[in-house]
Protein backbone atom coordinates (compact mmCIF):
# COMPACT_ATOMS: atom_id res chain seq x y z
CA UNK A 1 0.00 0.00 0.00
CA UNK A 2 1.07 3.68 -0.78
CA UNK A 3 1.83 6.09 2.21
CA UNK A 4 -1.48 7.90 0.60
CA UNK A 5 -3.70 5.02 0.73
CA UNK A 6 -2.26 3.96 4.18
CA UNK A 7 -2.72 7.35 5.67
CA UNK A 8 -6.64 7.24 3.69
CA UNK A 9 -7.28 3.75 5.76
CA UNK A 10 -5.72 4.99 8.75
CA UNK A 11 -9.21 6.69 10.02
CA UNK A 12 -11.41 3.65 12.08
CA UNK A 13 -14.42 5.36 10.50
CA UNK A 14 -13.03 5.15 7.01
CA UNK A 15 -11.53 1.19 7.68
CA UNK A 16 -15.51 0.56 8.72
CA UNK A 17 -16.68 1.75 5.46
CA UNK A 18 -14.34 0.11 3.36
CA UNK A 19 -15.03 -2.81 4.74
CA UNK A 20 -19.14 -2.70 4.31
CA UNK A 21 -18.25 -1.28 1.08
CA UNK A 22 -15.89 -4.27 0.13
CA UNK A 23 -19.09 -6.75 0.63
CA UNK A 24 -22.08 -5.00 -0.59
CA UNK A 25 -23.39 -2.03 -2.30
CA UNK A 26 -24.36 0.76 0.58
CA UNK A 27 -26.19 4.21 0.84
CA UNK A 28 -24.84 6.68 3.61
CA UNK A 29 -28.00 6.32 5.18
CA UNK A 30 -26.90 2.60 5.61
CA UNK A 31 -23.57 3.15 7.00
CA UNK A 32 -24.06 5.62 8.94
CA UNK A 33 -26.23 3.06 10.98
CA UNK A 34 -23.88 0.29 10.66
CA UNK A 35 -21.29 2.20 12.02
CA UNK A 36 -23.06 4.49 14.34
CA UNK A 37 -22.00 7.48 12.98
CA UNK A 38 -23.61 10.35 12.19
CA UNK A 39 -25.03 11.47 8.48
CA UNK A 40 -22.77 14.53 8.49
CA UNK A 41 -19.36 11.99 9.39
CA UNK A 42 -20.25 9.02 6.83
CA UNK A 43 -20.46 11.77 4.28
CA UNK A 44 -17.17 13.66 5.03
CA UNK A 45 -15.50 10.05 5.06
CA UNK A 46 -17.10 9.05 1.44
CA UNK A 47 -15.77 11.99 -0.14
CA UNK A 48 -12.32 11.42 1.01
CA UNK A 49 -12.57 7.53 -0.02
CA UNK A 50 -14.32 8.79 -3.53
CA UNK A 51 -11.60 11.43 -3.85
CA UNK A 52 -9.30 8.66 -3.50
CA UNK A 53 -10.98 6.20 -6.06
CA UNK A 54 -11.58 3.98 -3.97
CA UNK A 55 -14.90 3.89 -4.39
CA UNK A 56 -17.65 4.98 -6.80
CA UNK A 57 -21.18 5.97 -6.23
CA UNK A 58 -24.21 6.37 -8.44
CA UNK A 59 -27.65 7.62 -7.86
CA UNK A 60 -31.20 6.15 -8.33
CA UNK A 61 -33.90 7.77 -8.71
CA UNK A 62 -37.49 6.87 -7.23
CA UNK A 63 -39.98 8.98 -8.02
CA UNK A 64 -38.93 12.36 -6.28
CA UNK A 65 -36.56 10.24 -4.56
CA UNK A 66 -32.63 10.35 -5.33
CA UNK A 67 -30.47 7.98 -3.59
CA UNK A 68 -27.29 7.70 -4.04
CA UNK A 69 -25.34 4.03 -3.53
CA UNK A 70 -21.72 3.92 -2.92
CA UNK A 71 -19.67 0.59 -3.97
CA UNK A 72 -16.28 -0.37 -3.30
CA UNK A 73 -13.81 -0.30 -6.59
CA UNK A 74 -11.65 -3.60 -6.80
CA UNK A 75 -11.95 -6.85 -5.00
CA UNK A 76 -12.81 -7.50 -1.80
CA UNK A 77 -10.46 -6.93 0.85
CA UNK A 78 -10.85 -6.70 4.56
CA UNK A 79 -9.23 -3.96 6.94
CA UNK A 80 -8.84 -5.04 10.67
CA UNK A 81 -7.17 -2.86 13.08
CA UNK A 82 -4.45 -4.50 14.02
CA UNK A 83 -5.89 -5.39 17.71
CA UNK A 84 -8.77 -6.88 15.87
CA UNK A 85 -6.91 -8.97 13.13
CA UNK A 86 -4.46 -10.54 16.22
CA UNK A 87 -7.94 -10.83 18.55
CA UNK A 88 -9.41 -12.98 15.71
CA UNK A 89 -6.34 -14.87 14.71
CA UNK A 90 -5.77 -15.47 18.51
CA UNK A 91 -9.22 -17.47 18.66
CA UNK A 92 -8.61 -19.31 15.18
CA UNK A 93 -5.42 -20.90 16.45
CA UNK A 94 -7.43 -21.54 20.07
CA UNK A 95 -9.64 -23.68 17.86
CA UNK A 96 -7.07 -24.78 15.62
CA UNK A 97 -5.06 -26.16 18.79
CA UNK A 98 -8.22 -27.54 20.23
CA UNK A 99 -8.58 -29.81 16.43
CA UNK A 100 -4.95 -30.80 17.15
CA UNK A 101 -5.83 -31.89 20.74
CA UNK A 102 -8.55 -34.28 19.25
CA UNK A 103 -5.60 -35.90 17.39
CA UNK A 104 -6.01 -34.39 14.20
CA UNK A 105 -3.03 -32.95 12.38
CA UNK A 106 -2.40 -29.38 11.09
CA UNK A 107 -0.17 -28.64 8.42
CA UNK A 108 1.39 -25.29 8.57
CA UNK A 109 -0.48 -23.39 11.37
CA UNK A 110 0.11 -20.03 10.73
CA UNK A 111 -0.28 -19.64 7.23
CA UNK A 112 -3.65 -21.90 7.94
CA UNK A 113 -4.80 -19.29 10.40
CA UNK A 114 -4.13 -16.30 8.44
CA UNK A 115 -6.36 -18.14 5.73
CA UNK A 116 -8.79 -18.85 7.71
CA UNK A 117 -9.41 -15.19 9.33
CA UNK A 118 -9.48 -13.69 5.86
CA UNK A 119 -12.29 -15.83 4.62
CA UNK A 120 -14.09 -15.36 8.24
CA UNK A 121 -13.72 -11.33 7.75
CA UNK A 122 -15.76 -11.15 4.12
CA UNK A 123 -17.66 -13.55 5.33
CA UNK A 124 -18.81 -11.71 8.51
CA UNK A 125 -19.35 -8.73 6.66
CA UNK A 126 -22.21 -10.99 4.49
CA UNK A 127 -24.08 -11.12 8.30
CA UNK A 128 -23.75 -7.83 9.05
CA UNK A 129 -27.42 -7.63 8.00
CA UNK A 130 -27.53 -9.40 11.38
CA UNK A 131 -27.20 -6.55 13.86
CA UNK A 132 -29.89 -4.35 11.64
CA UNK A 133 -32.50 -7.23 12.27
CA UNK A 134 -31.76 -7.93 15.81
CA UNK A 135 -31.98 -3.96 16.37
CA UNK A 136 -35.21 -3.82 14.31
CA UNK A 137 -36.90 -6.79 15.93
CA UNK A 138 -35.47 -6.48 19.55
CA UNK A 139 -38.77 -6.70 21.40
CA UNK A 140 -40.12 -9.34 19.65
CA UNK A 141 -36.92 -11.11 19.93
CA UNK A 142 -37.05 -10.92 24.11
CA UNK A 143 -39.86 -13.67 23.76
CA UNK A 144 -38.23 -16.20 22.29
CA UNK A 145 -35.32 -18.40 23.67
CA UNK A 146 -31.74 -17.26 22.63
CA UNK A 147 -31.13 -20.05 20.26
CA UNK A 148 -34.36 -19.86 18.03
CA UNK A 149 -33.81 -15.77 18.24
CA UNK A 150 -30.47 -16.56 16.60
CA UNK A 151 -31.94 -19.09 14.00
CA UNK A 152 -34.54 -16.18 13.30
CA UNK A 153 -31.78 -13.18 12.85
CA UNK A 154 -29.78 -15.93 10.59
CA UNK A 155 -32.79 -16.56 8.60
CA UNK A 156 -33.25 -13.47 8.01
CA UNK A 157 -30.21 -11.96 7.27
CA UNK A 158 -29.81 -14.60 4.29
CA UNK A 159 -33.37 -13.82 3.18
CA UNK A 160 -31.87 -9.75 3.05
CA UNK A 161 -29.47 -10.89 0.87
CA UNK A 162 -29.43 -10.14 -2.94
CA UNK A 163 -28.88 -13.07 -5.46
CA UNK A 164 -25.48 -11.70 -5.98
CA UNK A 165 -24.56 -10.91 -1.85
CA UNK A 166 -25.90 -14.27 -1.43
CA UNK A 167 -23.61 -15.83 -4.63
CA UNK A 168 -20.55 -14.54 -3.44
CA UNK A 169 -21.23 -16.09 0.21
CA UNK A 170 -21.63 -19.02 -0.89
CA UNK A 171 -18.34 -18.77 -3.11
CA UNK A 172 -16.83 -17.63 0.37
CA UNK A 173 -17.88 -20.39 2.05
CA UNK A 174 -16.78 -22.66 -0.34
CA UNK A 175 -13.50 -20.95 -0.58
CA UNK A 176 -13.84 -21.56 3.36
CA UNK A 177 -13.89 -25.19 3.29
CA UNK A 178 -11.31 -25.85 0.45
CA UNK A 179 -8.44 -24.08 2.84
CA UNK A 180 -9.77 -26.22 5.97
CA UNK A 181 -9.70 -29.66 3.72
CA UNK A 182 -6.48 -28.55 2.46
CA UNK A 183 -4.49 -27.70 5.62
CA UNK A 184 -6.00 -30.59 7.51
CA UNK A 185 -4.52 -34.61 7.15
CA UNK A 186 -7.30 -36.57 7.02
CA UNK A 187 -6.25 -40.05 8.73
Amino acid sequence: MTEELLSILASRTRRMIANILARREATAEDLAFETGKSIQTIYYHLKVLENAGLISSKEERRGYLIQRRYSWRGENTIFLSPKSRDKLEKIIGDALEFIQGLGIEIRDEEFLKKRIARILSLADGFMGKEKEIASKYRGQLKKIDQLTGNLVINILAIYSLSDKEFERYLNLLKEFRRIVREGINSK
